[in-house]
Formats: C-alpha cells, sequence, structure tokens
C-alpha cells in the first residue's frame, strides 16, 4: 500500500484544543495499545502530527516524536452499537516496529468531511464508530451507526496543514 505523508494538527471545532498524542517509551507492540492522546489548549510538540494518507482513502495518524507509535481506536466495549452521552472505549497508541500499522488495524481511520469544512475520523475497524473530544480534552469513542457521519460538535474537528 503506498501513501504520503502530510504534517498536521488536529484541533477539536467545539472546544478549541489540540490532538496531543505521546508515545514516549513505546518500543514494542502491545494487545492493548499503550502511551497517551490528550488535548492540549495550545499548539505544541506533541500537537504536530503525521498523517499518513493511503491510496485506498483510509488515514493513520503518527506521533511527532516515536516513530511507529500511531493513534489508535479501540471500540471493544458492550456499549460500541448504542449511542452514549459519555462515549466509550479506548484512545492511545499503538507501536509497528515497521513503521507502518495493519491495514485493517485499530489504527486506520477514515477522514469524513463535513460540508462546513470540519472532519471527522471514523474507525475503519469498527464503521460507524468516531473519535470523541469531551470539554475536559478526554478522548475516546462515540456510536453513530455504519453509513452515517459524527456530526455532534463533540466529533468533529479541523485538520490544519502545517509546512
Amino acid at each position: 500500500m503506498s501513501f504520503i505523508t502530510l504534517k498536521v494538527t488536529i484541533k477539536s471545532d467545539h472546544f478549541d484544543r489540540f490532538f496531543a498524542i505521546d508515545g514516549k517509551g513505546m518500543l514494542a507492540f502491545t494487545m492493548a495499545g499503550a502511551g497517551s492522546v490528550t488535548s492540549s489548549p495550545a499548539l505544541g510538540p506533541l500537537s504536530i502530527l503525521y498523517m499518513d494518507k493511503y491510496d485506498n482513502g483510509t488515514i493513520s495518524i503518527r506521533a511527532p516524536n516515536n516513530p511507529g507509535v500511531f493513534l489508535r481506536l479501540d471500540a471493544n466495549d458492550e456499549n460500541k452499537q448504542t449511542w452514549g452521552g459519555n462515549g466509550f472505549g479506548t484512545v492511545n497508541c499503538q507501536y509497528f516496529r515497521e513503521n507502518l500499522p495493519h491495514p485493517d488495524g485499530k489504527e486506520i481511520l477514515r477522514l469524513r468531511a463535513h460540508p462546513d469544512g470540519s472532519s471527522s475520523l471514523e474507525s475503519v475497524e469498527d464503521p460507524g464508530v468516531f473519535l470523541r473530544m469531551d470539554k475536559l480534552g478526554t478522548m475516546n469513542c462515540q456510536w453513530y451507526g455504519a453509513g452515517r457521519q459524527g456530526n455532534r460538535s463533540w466529533q468533529l474537528f479541523t485538520v490544519i496543514l502545517l509546512d
């Protein structure tokens, strides 16, 4: 699978906070993932990310200072197919020595464009599950159903291309 890499930052449309990915110390694959995906009120070193855009229309998001560490959405939860006010699941990181995630893994996403210019990030492994940020900046998942877009404010983000 071929891809291009874009240097980006991702900002919540509702909460004015940036994604921050810290994979410090991750040197091996672990089933449950590790590291931390949080948010920051200001653009900083952990918020400057690398988005790999694949030729099949999917993406993955890499940590800025940790080669091989990718954003991971784990929707394996009893609430996976139910909309929940507090969201569910785990958002963390996964390490791949080859610096390329498994093509069907929890690290592969679809970037869903919205008419207002914002985007939502949908899990490829679990269609209908979207990345979500709450008012405290905590990241987790939300269910909207396969074929629907996450269109509530907590699932909308702006991807900003950096040079």
